[in-house]
């Protein structure tokens, strides 16, 4: 359940805000009922959205809690994915859409917790610089530099014109650089293409790993292809991707501290009975050490979808990213197969939003375990309905 506020003033100004509650189901069927006793038992993400946003002809800034994403991906982005919890942040866009754009973005990673509150643990920041360039009507290059740090806050490291990569290169931060083109071909067919390294090797790889797992690269090519075959309202894409085992992956152990710089955001949720975690990629969500290709074909209100996926062990998990014995054992794959479809779709006088899913996905040695296959299907139901007095304010 859900609640969005949203308001605008002379064309300018955005607030947005949404409030939902998310139970905690494991639990669900130990109770009688679905009420939960106090909010120790929802999930503490219940304020899922709170931003301003302040848009000009040539200025667009940001502050607050959203869903945020960098990259073009057309299935998920390299860099930071929507896919993501809600980050706070801040940033703005200079010159967007125009010969020169700049864009940068700063947020905080970790949730506010106890310990960070009492300064024992540190936290997570991310920063995103990325500059835009349009040399020809059809191209459209970008740099783009993202760096993590644990550590607090770093003021200086929010300046989006500083070169930061191979130049402050210490325990406590992890730089991934990358160059984007996309490129317009007849109108209807966009070529694009992303190449990206983890500077993870730097200092570490180089001296003591072998040639086989020193890369750290990232690497993504698509074809976006509207209206085919003269079809109106229609799209197509291919996208593949495929990231190395270092890739995202990053623990400055070897270098003499215990700073956690994997790209990840790990989510503590805590309960009566204790506290539980999880964790996600900020970026592509299969992580590093995997590939997929990913196909889908839109007609109007239909988005038919196929991914298949490669992903090896995730080298996290791995104590902590140690150093192998020289008989290392074979690496054991997970094979997935993802076939299905998306239907969105205003209705009642376009005040309610109605959105469906149903995928089977089909999993060869599941969680990188040897002859563990597993299949199942998954539906997702998502409906909104707008007051229609607001339902025009954004």
């Amino acid at each position: 359940m859900g609640l969005t506020l949203q308001a605008t003033y002379q064309d300018h100004y955005l607030f947005s805000y949404r409030f939902g509650l998310k139970e905690y189901w494991k639990d669900l069927r130990k109770r009688a009922h679905g009420i939960p006793h106090n909010l120790l038992e929802l999930n503490n993400n219940f304020n899922q959205e709170s931003i301003f946003i302040a848009q000009y002809p040539k200025l667009l800034l940001f502050a607050g809690k959203t869903r945020l994403s960098t990259g073009l991906g057309e299935n998920e982005k390299l860099f930071l994915s929507e896919n993501s919890p809600p980050l706070d942040a801040l940033g703005f866009v200079l010159n967007q859409n125009g010969k020169v754009s700049l864009h940068s973005l700063t947020a905080i990673i970790d949730n506010i917790t106890d310990e960070h509150l009492k300064e024992i643990k540190l936290p997570k920041y991310l920063f995103i610089h990325r500059i835009e360039l349009n040399p020809i009507k059809r191209l459209r290059v970008v740099v783009t530099e993202l760096m993590l740090i644990n550590s607090y806050m770093k003021w200086q490291f929010m300046n989006p014109i500083k070169i930061y990569h191979n130049v402050t290169n210490f325990s406590s931060t992890n730089i991934i650089s990358a160059i984007e083109a996309e490129f317009l071909i007849k109108n209807k067919i966009i070529l694009y293409t992303t190449f990206a390294i983890d500077e993870l090797d730097v200092n570490l790889v180089e001296q003591n790993f072998d040639n086989k797992d020193k890369s750290s690269l990232a690497y993504q090519f698509g074809i976006k292809y509207y209206n085919p075959f003269n079809i109106k309202n229609t799209k197509m894409v291919f996208e593949w991707v495929k990231m190395d085992k270092w890739f995202y992956n990053h623990y400055a152990g070897f270098l003499g501290s215990d700073r956690d710089l994997t790209n990840t955001y790990t989510e503590s949720v805590p309960f009566p009975n204790g506290t539980e975690s999880f964790t996600r990629y900020l970026g592509h969500s299969l992580g590093g050490n995997s590939q997929a290709i990913y196909l889908s074909y839109q007609f109007k209100f239909f988005n038919l979808q196929y991914q298949y996926a490669i992903k090896g062990a995730p080298v996290i998990f791995q104590q902590p990213f140690q150093i192998m014995d020289e008989k290392e054992l074979p690496e054991i794959h997970e094979l997935s197969h993802s076939i299905g479809f998306q239907f969105s779709h205003y209705f009642f006088d376009i005040n309610t939003d109605l959105k469906l899913s149903a995928f089977f996905i089909n999993v060869k040695n599941y969680h990188n375990i040897e002859g563990k296959d597993h299949s199942y299907p998954e539906f997702n139901l998502k409906c909104k309905y707008y007051l229609k007095k607001w339902k025009g304010s954004f």
